[in-house]
């Protein structure tokens, strides 16, 4: 009787050390798992970050190629040489395509990117039809086309301006929003 009682005391025992290993095991394995998924939390942070802060870099290369449109677009009307313009329609396909680009980093969060689009072709269109006038027409006639209230090359500069304040002021709230998220 004693052996059954011994091993009944020994089986306890085995199932006692096994169900401790058990829950350690579970115990470790989930840490484990809690580890990973905040380390693939902070680093999609970081990436997040990062991808703001690049947004913020590349809108400010878009407004220097839309600087550049006005610029070689007014230059082509004063100099009458359509160099300028074809200047101006490279800067205007730089700025399309690091708003592209922009779509990429920031997918969803940037809702302006199409109105921005389609305001740099305008500009571009404008800028094109004010100094072909310029040389063809004479000053008066492209002065006009310059100073055209609702679809002139000033009022298209404007228009432009305005839309890349705005999307400006979403990208930077967008990086404030990530950076404070990571600290």
């Amino acid at each position: 009787m004693s052996s059954v009682s011994s091993l009944g005391r020994s089986v306890s025992v085995r199932h006692l050390m096994l169900a401790a290993i058990a829950v350690l095991l579970a115990i470790v394995g989930g840490a484990g798992v809690a580890v990973v998924r905040s380390v693939h939390e902070l680093a999609s942070r970081d990436a997040q970050a990062a991808n703001a802060t690049n947004a913020s870099a590349l809108l400010k290369d878009v407004r220097f190629h839309v600087v550049q449109i006005q610029q070689f677009m007014t230059d082509a009307a004063a100099t009458h040489d359509r160099g300028g313009v074809e200047e101006g329609r490279t800067h205007q396909q730089a700025a399309l395509d690091g708003l592209t680009r922009l779509e990429t980093l920031l997918p969803g969060q940037v809702a302006e990117v199409p109105a921005v689009s389609a305001a740099v072709t305008r500009l571009a269109e404008t800028g094109e039809r004010m100094a072909d006038t310029y040389i063809r027409d004479g000053i008066a006639a492209g002065n006009a086309v310059m100073k055209a209230p609702d679809d002139g090359f000033d009022a298209a500069a404007e228009n432009l301006t305005t839309r890349l304040d705005a999307i400006e002021a979403g990208v930077a709230a967008i990086v404030r929003q990530e950076q404070a998220g990571a600290a």
